[in-house]
């Protein structure tokens, strides 16, 4: 069964989910005016302006 969590199912779909959480946020990076290393972003998020943001080590941006 693929719908409970610690099923294989839900965990390709936990890692398919942090796979595209840490390249976009490797994506988006340059964009800030600065990015810390080991800070991640939740997708999808809106960020306005990051090119007046100074973001620190090991900070999560998440959604809402």
């Amino acid at each position: 069964m693929t719908g409970f969590p610690g099923s294989l199912g839900h965990k390709a779909v936990k890692l398919s989910k942090q796979f595209c959480d840490k390249l976009l946020t490797w994506l988006v990076a340059g964009a800030f005016a600065e990015f810390g290393p080991r800070t991640s972003i939740e997708f999808p998020c809106r960020i306005d302006m990051p090119e007046r943001i100074h973001v620190g080590s090991g900070v999560f941006i998440g959604r809402g």
